[in-house]
């Protein structure tokens, strides 16, 4: 009876070791948008208050010069990409281009359409020309979290898409 209790424990502490790493390996790590209009000091500071309201938001660069603000997330945390577009609005300027670094694992439903699984979402991928296509497929028989540096685009219909630019494995 002893042994299958420590049996049970050790499942337990598995799982959680499992379910943690999971979780750190599935989110958008890093996050720059480009924001038109800033023109001054404060212009950037506005940006910069703003975006540090958005979820997950850890570390911010606003650069006035580039017309951009990059973004890290917190530990252990991912940045809710969706957020971002309407606190740059609120802060008075349009937000344009933005390009995420996200990782999870590439599912695809039953009309072959591909998805980045991370957190609780599923990010349709599109545009995606055929050696890329081809390697994301064999990710989704193979199940490995992989890294997508791409571009999220909201469509007309509210939905986000991940424009993939370039895929490697998860770091460990």
């Amino acid at each position: 009876m002893l042994k299958r209790i420590h049996f049970i424990q050790l499942l337990l502490a598995a799982g959680i070791v499992f379910l943690t790493f999971a979780q750190a390996q599935a989110q958008v790590h890093t996050l720059t948008v480009t924001v038109a209009g800033m023109s001054c000091p404060f212009c950037a500071f506005g940006v910069e208050k703003r975006l540090k309201k958005v979820e997950g938001v850890g570390s911010i660069t606003v650069s006035m010069k580039d017309g951009t603000a990059a973004m890290s997330a917190r530990k252990g945390q991912s940045i809710n990409f969706s957020q971002v577009p309407a606190a740059i609005r609120k802060a008075g300027f349009t937000p344009g281009t933005v390009r995420v670094v996200v990782s999870g694992t590439v599912k695809a439903d039953d009309k072959q359409r591909l998805f980045l699984q991370f957190d609780s979402e599923h990010l349709p991928l599109a545009e995606l020309k055929e050696p890329l296509r081809e390697e994301l497929l064999s990710r989704v028989m193979s199940g490995e979290p992989v890294e997508v540096r791409g571009i999220v685009h909201q469509e007309m219909d509210g939905t986000w898409t991940l424009l993939p630019e370039s895929l490697s494995p998860v770091p460990k």
